[in-house]
């Protein structure tokens, strides 16, 4: 061990070390207490909910319907930042759902965060000019559960809005950030551009969920039958687009996705093992009598 002193630090080294290297500063990188409402350089506003979450989540890693592997803090996504609270600071709270929240909203374009979503979500604004409704189901999906087996998921939702509001009612969803943009357009406009460009792309896979979806009931009869070969390099199956489709219709359950060793182990039971169509070797055996036959 070897102690370096300077007038402005101290380093300790354990092992072998460069005292040519600069050392990594000793300081904080991020928060996760309380915040007050934060305004960055950018011209963008992120909000501060605690005070109105209404919402507990499980996160056991054992059950792959809960929120296990969420991470708190801010989060920037398509160059928008938002703060997601962090529960341990607040109660076990994280986000807010069906409530109507006094809050004051202003700026060109809002950004929300939300997850839960059901048909007919919807986020509505009122202010001294009128409403302006949200509607939640349009949102493309920014953070996932992991690994794939996680089924939580937030969706980034963006719209434009005129005018001022004091008053958000949330149905039919849960929000967890919210962030609006009050800066010049031109800083806003990749954002927004990066954002179309992943509604696009999610609505060409929506259409291919719609068509394996029409494959159900005929996969409701073979559910168990159906055994998926190991992937080679022992790849993550769920790399594959077309099981990342499957998962997304919520059509695994009928799916085997055997490992390597289920392959080769003869008592694993597999579809093509029990199968009663007859074997090769039966197969051979009447094409050898059938020749034999003839001569």
């Amino acid at each position: 061990m070897a102690e370096i002193f300077s007038p402005q630090q101290l380093m300790v080294a354990i092992g072998r070390f460069d005292p040519s290297v600069e050392p990594i500063p000793l300081r904080i990188e991020r928060t996760r207490g309380r915040r007050n409402r934060v305004k960055s350089s950018d011209g963008f506003v992120m909000y501060d909910l605690r005070s109105h979450l209404n919402r507990r989540l499980s996160f056991d890693w054992d059950d792959t319907s809960s929120w296990a592997g969420f991470e708190p803090g801010i989060r920037t996504i398509y160059g928008v930042p938002f703060d997601l609270i962090d529960p341990d600071f607040n109660g076990g709270r994280i986000c807010v759902r069906d409530a109507d929240l006094d809050l004051r909203i202003s700026g060109s374009h809002l950004f929300a965060l939300v997850g839960e979503v059901e048909e007919g979500g919807k986020i509505i604004l009122s202010g001294p000019k009128g409403k302006t409704e949200i509607d939640l189901q349009r949102g493309i999906p920014v953070l996932k559960g992991w690994p794939p087996c996680m089924k939580w998921h937030l969706d980034l939702v963006e719209a434009p809005l005129k005018g001022e509001f004091d008053r958000l009612e949330i149905s039919g969803g849960s929000l967890f950030a919210l962030t609006t943009f009050a800066g010049p357009k031109d800083r806003i406009e990749r954002s927004l551009e990066a954002i179309r460009e992943k509604e696009r792309e999610v609505a060409a896979e929506m259409k291919s969920v719609e068509k394996l979806l029409e494959l159900k009931p005929l996969l409701d009869g073979l559910s168990g039958k159906v055994a998926v070969m190991p992937f080679p390099k022992n790849w993550n199956p769920y790399s594959s687009p077309i099981i990342r489709m499957i998962n997304k219709a919520g059509l695994m359950d009928h799916f085997a996705l055997l490992t390597p060793q289920q392959f080769v182990d003869p008592s694993t039971s597999i579809p093509t093992r029990r199968s009663s169509g007859p074997s090769r070797r039966s197969s051979r055996s009447r094409r050898r009598g059938i020749s034999d036959g003839g001569r």
